[in-house]
C-alpha cells in the first residue's frame, strides 16, 4: 500500500496520456505545447529548489537556473517521459539530479565559498547515512561526531574524487559513495571488530594501514593498487614506500599468512593474540560493547560468511541482491518497499524468498578457508545470512556481530565494484531515472523492476541515489509549494519573445535592423568600394 500523502501527490497529473501527448508536442518544438508544460512543472520544480535551499533568494536563483536547463533543447532532459509515470514524478527525479549537479560542480572547484549549497543538498542524506550505522539515543553524540567527521574528511581529502565525478554519470549517487565510505570507515574507528596483532601493533602506522587493507579489507598484496587506495583515505605514499611497508607486514605476520583463492593473502590471528588487547592498537580503550573483542569462532564466522557471500551474492536474481545490499546498508522494509515500488507488507515475502535463494546458491560452498583456525559448518553460515535478511523487519534488534558484519559487507562488496558513478552513462542515467519514475509511482510492471534492479544491483552509485531519491520524493511530496506566478510568467514572456523573433522573416528582420544603420553600412560600402579600385 502506497504512503497516503504520496498517493494524493502523484494523482496531480492523472492518466499518463495527457503528459506524453504533452512532452510529445513540447519536444517537437509546438510553442503553446512548450507553454502549457512550464506551467505544469514549474510547482514541481519550486518545491525541489525550496527543499535544498535555505532562502527564497537563493530558491529563486535555483528555480531560474533549472527551469532553463529543462526547457533547453525543446525540453530534451523529459524525452525519456513516457507517460506511464506521471509527470510530475519523472520532472522530481530530474530536477534532483541538476540540482545535484547544481551544487557538486561549484564545490569541486571552490570549497570554502560553496560548501553551504553542497551541505544543504546532502546532509539529510549524510545524516540518513550514519543513522543507519550508529542507531539508537546511546550513539546521539556519536552521530554528530561521525557527521563532522565525515564533512571534514570531503572538505579535506575527497573533494578530487568530486572532482572526477562531476558532470558524468550518477552525480548525486558518486557523491553518496563516497559519503558511506567515509562514515562506514569512521564507525569502524569506534566500534572496532578486530584488534590487531601485537607483532602488527608495533609497526608503523603506513605498516599498519597496509594489513588492515590486506587481512580486513581483502585488497591483494599489490603496491599500486594499496598505494591507490591509502590515497582514499587522504594518505599520500609512493609505490616503493608500500612495497617497503608490504615486506615488513609480512615477516611480522609470519604464521598467520594464508594464501586465498585469489592469489591474495588473508591473516588470521591465533587465539592467544585474539584474546589480549594488542599494544598500540587505536581507538580500542575503553570501547562499548559492541565494540569488544568477539570470541575466535565468532570472529571466523564474520569472515568465512563473508567471503561466502562475496562467492553467491552475484549468483542471486537481481531483485534479491538489491534485497541483501540494502539489508546489509540497514534499511528497513519500508525504505526497500518504497525504493522497489511494492507494499511494504510484502518485505517478509522478500524475505523468505530470499533466504531460499541463499540456501540454494550456499549448497556445496565451502565453510572455512584454508588454514583458518576454525571451520564452522554451511548451516552456522546460512544461519547468519539469514539474520541478515531478517534485519530489515527489526532493524533495531540487531546484534553487535550483525551489525559488524553488515559494516564490512557493505565496506567489501562497495570496494569490490567502487564505480563511482563514473562508469554510468548518461543515457543509463536516464533510463534508470524513467524506470525510477515508474516502478517508485506504483505503476511499473514485473520486467520494469527486474531491469530497476538488475541497474541497481551492478552499480553501488545508482543504488544509493535510487535510496535517497525515495525518500526526496516523499519529502517534497508532504511539503508542496507554489511557484510564484511573476517568475512562471517572466519564462513565458521570453518564449513569447523569442517566438516572435523566430516567426519574423529573415527579410523583414533584416530590413528592421538596417533602417537605423543606413549611413553606417553605406560609409563601410564606399570604404570596401575604396579599398577595391587602388
Amino acid at each position: 500500500m502506497k504512503e497516503p500523502g504520496l498517493t494524493q501527490w502523484w494523482s496531480v497529473s492523472g492518466p499518463g496520456e495527457p503528459d506524453r501527448e504533452l512532452v510529445a508536442a513540447a519536444l517537437r518544438g509546438d510553442a503553446v505545447a512548450a507553454m502549457a508544460l512550464t506551467r505544469a512543472i514549474a510547482d514541481q520544480v519550486w518545491t525541489a529548489c525550496h527543499h535544498v535551499t535555505p532562502s527564497r533568494a537563493e530558491t529563486k536563483a535555483a528555480f531560474r537556473e533549472v527551469m532553463g536547463l529543462v526547457r533547453a533543447d525543446r525540453f530534451a532532459r523529459l524525452a525519456g517521459a513516457d507517460g506511464r509515470a506521471p509527470l510530475t514524478v519523472h520532472v522530481a527525479l530530474v530536477v534532483r539530479d541538476l540540482l545535484a549537479a547544481r551544487v557538486v560542480q561549484p564545490i569541486a572547484l571552490d570549497a570554502a565559498k560553496d560548501w553551504r549549497a553542497f551541505e544543504g543538498f546532502f546532509a539529510t542524506d549524510i545524516r540518513r547515512s550514519i543513522a543507519r550505522l550508529l542507531p539508537g539515543d546511546g550513539h546521539r553524540q556519536s552521530r554528530e561526531d561521525a557527521y563532522q567527521a565525515v564533512c571534514e574528511a570531503l572538505l579535506r581529502n575527497h573533494l578530487n574524487r568530486l572532482r572526477a565525478s562531476s558532470g558524468r554519470g550518477s552525480t548525486a549517487g558518486s557523491v553518496m559513495q563516497v559519503v558511506e565510505n567515509l562514515v562506514i570507515d569512521h564507525v569502524r574507528t569506534i566500534l572496532p571488530r578486530r584488534r590487531l596483532p601485537a607483532a602488527i601493533a608495533r609497526l608503523s602506522a603506513l605498516d599498519r594501514a597496509v594489513f588492515r587493507l590486506i587481512a580486513w579489507e581483502r585488497l591483494p598484496p599489490d603496491p599500486p593498487q594499496l598505494v591507490a587506495r591509502l590515497a582514499r583515505d587522504g594518505q599520500t605514499h609512493r609505490i616503493a614506500e608500500v612495497a617497503s611497508a608490504l615486506q615488513r607486514v609480512r615477516s611480522a605476520a609470519y604464521g598467520h599468512l594464508t594464501e586465498r583463492q585469489s592469489e591474495s593473502w588473508l591473516f588470521e590471528l591465533s587465539a592467544a593474540e585474539g584474546t589480549r588487547l594488542a599494544a598500540g592498537a587505536e581507538g580500542l580503550a575503553a570501547s562499548p560493547p559492541e565494540g569488544q573483542v568477539v570470541g575466535d569462532e565468532a570472529s571466523a564466522l564474520l569472515d568465512q560468511a563473508l567471503m561466502v557471500l562475496e562467492a553467491v551474492l552475484p549468483r542471486l536474481d537481481a531483485d534479491a541482491q538489491i534485497y541483501v545490499q540494502l539489508a546489509l546498508a540497514g534499511h528497513p522494509a519500508r525504505d526497500i518497499a518504497r525504493t522497489l515500488g511494492v507494499p511494504a507488507e510484502t518485505a517478509h515475502r522478500q524475505a523468505q524468498q530470499v533466504k531460499r535463494q541463499l540456501r540454494r546458491a550456499i549448497g556445496g560452498e565451502t565453510a572455512g578457508s584454508a588454514g583458518s583456525p576454525v571451520v564452522l559448518s554451511a548451516d552456522e553460515i546460512i544461519g547468519l545470512l539469514e539474520a541478515v535478511c531478517e534485519r530489515p523487519l527489526a532493524a533495531e534488534a540487531d546484534a553487535a556481530e550483525l551489525r559488524a558484519f553488515c559494516r564490512e559487507a557493505v565496506h567489501v562488496l562497495a570496494a569490490d565494484r567502487d564505480d563511482n558513478g563514473v562508469g554510468v552513462t548518461g543515457a543509463v542515467v536516464a533510463r534508470v531515472t524513467a524506470l525510477m519514475a515508474t516502478v517508485i509511482s506504483g505503476r511499473g510492471t514485473d520486467a520494469d523492476r527486474a531491469e530497476l534492479s538488475a541497474a541497481l544491483a551492478g552499480s553501488s552509485a545508482l543504488r544509493l541515489e535510487a535510496v535517497s531519491s525515495a525518500s526526496y520524493l516523499e519529502a517534497i511530496a508532504q511539503a508542496p509549494h507554489t511557484a510564484p506566478a511573476d517568475l512562471v510568467e517572466d519564462l513565458l514572456a521570453e518564449d513569447d519573445a523569442m517566438g516572435r523573433a523566430e516567426a519574423t522573416p529573415v527579410r523583414a528582420r533584416l530590413r528592421r535592423w538596417l533602417a537605423p544603420n543606413l549611413r553606417t553600412v553605406a560609409a563601410c560600402a564606399v570604404v570596401l568600394t575604396a579599398a577595391g579600385t587602388t
